[in-house]
């Protein structure tokens, strides 16, 4: 006899189809796209750090917000692409 819990997750595993099988290729691609993205949010940290730095030793708020500002919007548009990225690779023929 299932466990109410083993019964709901029979269900939700239903509902959602099962997962497609990716390639040993694709599986390559996905890695290397996320080696390709962590390499993409280490150069922008890196480029922005010592800006940040000095805006904070000339306690300039303004400068630091924007510079801030500028990189969570680099992260997040460096994710948006991946995800884009990644889509296009599990989605490709097999």
């Amino acid at each position: 006899m299932k466990s109410a819990y083993e019964l709901a997750m029979d269900r939700l595993s239903a509902s959602e189809g099962a997962a497609p099988k990716l390639t040993v290729a694709q599986k390559k691609q996905l890695a290397e796209l996320d080696q390709r993205h962590k390499a993409g949010v280490a150069e922008l940290e890196i480029t922005l750090a010592p800006q940040i730095s000095a805006a904070r030793a000339a306690r300039d708020a303004d400068a630091i917000a924007l510079l801030e500002k500028e990189l969570r919007t680099g992260k997040a548009r460096l994710a948006d692409e991946l995800e884009v990225k990644k889509e296009k690779v599990r989605a490709a023929k097999k």
